[in-house]
């Protein structure tokens, strides 16, 4: 999910950062949102989806479970490797490039 902020984390809609060591607005943010995140649910358990168990914030009652990854501006396209799982996202950039990114769990990407 891209982070559906404006550039430089301002303006209408941008929450407090949970913590001053990374400034960076929703998608420096695990507990009030699920945008600018990489998410991983389980659409064959729960209601209306379940939440793998080793997700890296499944087990902390304040932060969104749902998310694998977090702090893309807006991953637009990825893909699975069917050999090694490793996932890679297309990111867009704010002003002239954007970047690939070898998306680990727990990875902040800033």
């Amino acid at each position: 999910m891209g982070d559906g902020g404006n550039k430089n984390d301002i303006g209408v809609g941008q929450v407090s950062d949970w913590y001053n060591i990374n400034e960076g607005g929703k998608g420096q943010d695990i507990r009030q949102n699920l945008l600018g995140s990489i998410l991983r649910i389980d659409i064959n358990s729960g209601s209306p989806y379940g939440v793998p168990s080793d997700n890296p914030f499944a087990e902390n009652q304040d932060d969104m479970k749902e998310i694998y990854a977090y702090g893309l501006r807006n991953p637009y396209r990825f893909s699975i490797d069917s050999k090694t799982g490793m996932i890679i996202a297309a990111y867009v950039g704010q002003v002239l490039s954007g970047q690939i990114n070898v998306i680990r769990l727990a990875d902040n990407y800033g």
